[in-house]
């Protein structure tokens, strides 16, 4: 524009310089833009796997809360057992061992066979 008016040298290098300029101009508000939606994606992808893992840590902890339940459970049961297992001892022998026992404490005293 500037060249169109002055016919110079000087004036057609300084037209070129202000296009190459708003060329520029251009070319870095499209980086700019560009580079706006990219961060607004990584945005919605980082609230997006907050929301993933905020349920992956709740369902954890749910299951660590059943498996919590379960494992008094099985204390529970376990000492159940060794209650029993007191019991256990008063029960009498049994097997072969025990029936010769069983025959030498009913012999009569005065046999000697």
């Amino acid at each position: 524009m500037l060249s169109g008016l002055l016919r110079s040298p000087i004036a057609i290098q300084a037209n070129i310089n202000i296009m190459r300029a708003f060329f520029q101009m251009q070319e870095a508000l499209l980086i700019v833009s560009n580079t706006q939606l990219q961060l607004e994606q990584t945005r919605t992808e980082i609230k997006q796997l907050r929301t993933d893992m905020n349920g992956t840590l709740a369902d954890q902890n749910e299951i660590n809360e059943l498996t919590r339940v379960q494992l008094d459970a099985i204390s529970d049961a376990l000492a159940e057992l060794q209650k029993q297992d007191k019991d256990f001892h008063s029960l009498p022998e049994i097997g072969y061992t025990a029936i010769q026992k069983r025959r030498e404490n009913q012999k009569p005293e005065g046999s000697g066979g």
